[in-house]
């Protein structure tokens, strides 16, 4: 017997190939030719057997010849199949969710054995996988979903170091034995390399803007410097996924990729018109959504990205198809306070400082530095709708009760955009040279909308309450950096007899409370302003907001 291969990216060490348990028993009838053999044919069949089951690593470990008794046989390598993938977001990375496989030169018939096969490397804990479906009419495509990769657990794409894909059946070109032990009925496609595609190594950003007085997303864009072109990425799927705090993904979205600059996913060159030569796929994950499900920037901490190319197995071309990216929503535009676009010339800092006030108002002093050894006409730019701005108009009279060391240059009312600069005769930045002296004292911020997300608030009796003095208090904490409005939804009823608050005078202190409609009993309470109004992480809340004084029979705690 006799072993041959293709080029090292379509065969080479990575056809799979296993010993066939047994003889074939009687002859299998030939049908009309589907699949012309290829002149590196392999030699034996791969296993067979229904459902899901694991691959050995000798399935996938080289190109390997054996005995059939005394009989010889050969396969077919199909000529081509594409694979697209599809991923399911797991914390910073990503799994396979399902895999499309298509034919390109032949469909598969019906009855054919389409098998998927999927491995990882052993040190990285990724068991071979094998998954397989019959089609039961001729088709171009079979897709292998969640139902079939259930036995398989986890397939990180980062792990992924070999794929194989086998069709065995009616549709494919017999190939006789030679000694009257039937035909061997297999074709074969494989690829030895992983699937994740380590050079285009993506860099996002993440662009907000202010709706209705609340902080969204309005664009992400995936950079891509290296390892693709613009008209290479049209075609391609890319998919985001969106988390907060708790690891969840508050929003996910995708598609594919469009060369129209108005789809929602559109591949361009040099979106910042900063000269830069490399494509980048720009997202707006407002798209066909519902206003109310826009996704805010106070809900998403993190981000994951997912490109994914059609991935095609044949003799000469077989190369990865995915790339990925993640990061944390503060690396760019954290705050109203972070410059956004800085020139790579210049390096800017200041001084952590909060709003430690019962109001919004604050203080910021910052310094620019030129990094270069030349001189740079400087300027900075923020986005506004950030905290601790909260959409404040810059140009506004009364926006700031002083500032000092620079000159308002632009404002986009729309995007929220503020670019400063230095004052008249004093624009320009010698080498290493550091401006210091620049600030300002922020005054009639907008006040943001109340976010249930960014605060949390318990009601409970205040100790040593009795039937006859029973007296409330309210705890609101905050992760906020910045001071946030909060409200909150309270029913006396849940905490004192509900009988017993029938026609008596109920007296809060602190807050400013309004009777919810239809009941008598409950109330949305709000903080006072100038005392209570505002909470953030290092000024919490804690005081009594209803007392029920002395002498009131009827009040019972809990009821009688």
């Amino acid at each position: 017997m006799t072993r041959r291969s293709g080029d090292g990216r379509g065969w080479g060490a990575a056809a799979a190939v296993t010993r066939a348990a047994g003889g074939w028993g009687a002859a299998r009838r030939a049908r009309a030719p589907r699949r012309r053999p290829l002149a590196f044919a392999a030699i034996a069949a791969l296993v067979g057997g229904a459902g899901v089951v694991t691959a050995s690593a000798s399935t996938l470990g080289g190109l390997d010849s054996d005995t059939l008794g005394s009989a010889g046989a050969s396969t077919s390598h199909v000529p081509a199949v594409t694979l697209e993938w599809t991923g399911e977001p797991r914390g910073d990375s990503w799994d396979v969710a399902a895999v499309r496989v298509r034919a390109e030169e032949h469909p598969f018939a019906a009855g054919d054995e389409v098998k998927l096969t999927v491995a990882g490397a052993a040190s990285d804990g990724v068991a071979p996988c094998e998954v397989r479906t019959t089609p039961v009419a001729s088709t171009a495509e079979v897709l292998f979903g969640q139902r079939e990769f259930a036995a398989c657990g986890r397939l990180p794409f980062a792990q992924i170091d070999t794929v194989a894909v086998s069709v065995d059946g009616i549709g494919v070109e017999p190939v006789s034995t030679g000694s009257g032990l039937g035909e061997v009925r297999t074709a074969l496609a494989a690829y030895a390399g992983g699937v994740r595609d380590a050079a285009r190594a993506p860099r996002v950003s993440v662009a907000t803007t202010l709706e209705d007085g609340v902080a969204v997303l309005s664009q992400i864009t995936v950079d891509v410097p290296r390892g693709a072109t613009a008209a290479g990425l049209v075609g391609e799927r890319v998919d985001v996924a969106l988390r907060g705090n708790s690891g969840s993904a508050p929003a996910r979205f995708g598609g594919l990729i469009s060369s129209d600059p108005g789809a929602p996913v559109r591949v361009v060159t040099d979106p910042a018109g900063v000269g830069e030569t490399f494509p980048s796929v720009v997202i707006d994950p407002r798209a066909g959504r519902p206003r109310a499900e826009w996704p805010r920037a106070a809900a998403v901490t993190s981000f994951s990205v997912l490109l994914s190319a059609p991935q095609r197995l044949d003799s000469a071309h077989s190369a990865p198809a995915i790339s990925m990216a993640s990061g944390q929503l503060a690396q760019r535009g954290g705050t109203a306070l972070d410059a956004i676009d800085l020139d790579k010339r210049l390096s800017y800092a200041y001084a952590p400082t909060r709003n430690h006030t019962n109001g919004l108002t604050f203080c910021h002093v910052f310094a620019v530095t030129n990094t270069s050894k030349a001189p740079v006409t400087w300027k900075l730019a923020f986005d506004t709708s950030l905290e601790p701005l909260w959409g404040l108009d810059p140009t506004s009279p009364g926006a700031f009760s002083s500032q000092w060391g620079f000159t308002t240059t632009s404002f986009d009312a729309r995007t929220h955009r503020w670019t400063i600069g230095g004052p008249a005769g004093d624009t320009v930045l010698a080498p290493g040279q550091t401006r210091s002296d620049m600030g300002y004292c922020a005054q009639n911020v907008p006040e943001p909308p109340v976010d249930p997300a960014r605060y949390a608030a318990s009601v409970s009796v205040v100790p040593g309450s009795s039937d006859w003095d029973v007296q409330l208090q309210v705890s609101i904490r905050s992760d906020s950096d910045w001071n946030v409005p909060w409200e909150l939804t309270v029913d006396l009823a849940d905490h004192v007899c509900g009988a017993s608050l029938k026609g008596q005078t109920v007296t809060f202190s602190r807050v400013q409370a309004t009777p919810v409609p239809g009941s008598s009993t409950a109330y949305v309470l709000r903080g006072t302003t100038g005392d209570t109004r505002y909470v953030s992480s290092d000024h919490p809340r804690d005081f009594v907001f209803a007392a029920y004084p002395a002498g009131n029979s009827g009040w019972h705690l809990p009821c009688k």
